[in-house]
């Protein structure tokens, strides 16, 4: 069983990322608004998938495709800093800001 799980991933297109995702895992994605926790999103664009010795190979993307992502949370990542200086004029400033996340895991596979 776990022989399995560890030979089979799948590889996606989503909001112009490449994601490798193995089923079970959890991953950090930019957040997907107008979602909520429990819900389910589909992913069309899949390029690669691998499932023991079977792998299918898209031209962009395998036709009919599609995987099942469910939202495990959505968070704030920690905070970026960004330092600002001119030299010789004794001018430095400080700033940052934090992005927002989804956290989603690979329940369901259709393909």
């Amino acid at each position: 069983m776990i022989h399995n799980i560890i030979n089979s991933y799948a590889i996606v297109d989503m909001q112009g990322k490449q994601y490798l995702i193995r089923p079970g895992h959890w991953y950090d994605l930019n957040l997907i608004k107008n979602t909520q926790i429990g819900d389910t999103i589909k992913i069309n664009k899949v390029l690669i998938y691998k499932k023991k010795e079977d792998l299918q190979l898209g031209r962009p993307f395998i036709p009919k495709a599609s995987i099942l992502l469910q939202i495990i949370k959505h968070g704030v990542r920690k905070k970026t800093l960004v330092l600002k200086t001119k030299r010789k004029k004794k001018y430095t400033r400080i700033f940052g800001h934090r992005t927002y996340y989804t956290r989603a895991q690979w329940q369901i596979k259709t393909l």
